[in-house]
């Protein structure tokens, strides 16, 4: 777990971060690839083919964690979700995040 969280208060000190993926294969398994997101912590889908997840493993680990159940056409990109982040998501994932930053 990454020792160091600055920008923000979290009380269990993991990391939050956005998981993007692009499928190219031919026949995707969707069902493996959200479970091993849930498996690694709390996840939830912000918008088409985009995932946040809450989780005390680093990108590295997420990453290839993730990355197994890919076929090399397909694409991912795992990255931290800091403070200093802004966009517009659907609600559900919209709240979620706001929750894991204190927000509300």
């Amino acid at each position: 777990m990454p020792a160091n969280c600055t920008g923000y208060d979290r009380k269990d000190k993991a990391m939050i971060y956005t998981i993007t993926f692009s499928i190219g294969s031919q026949q995707p398994d969707y069902d493996r690839l959200t479970a091993a997101l849930r498996a690694l912590g709390d996840a939830i889908p912000a918008l088409p083919s985009v995932w946040l997840l809450d989780s005390p493993y680093d990108a590295n680990q997420i990453f290839e964690a993730i990355g197994r159940y890919l076929a090399h056409e397909d694409r991912l990109f795992v990255a931290e979700i800091t403070d200093n982040s802004m966009g517009w998501i659907e609600e559900p994932a919209s709240y979620w995040l706001s929750q894991k930053f204190g927000l509300y």
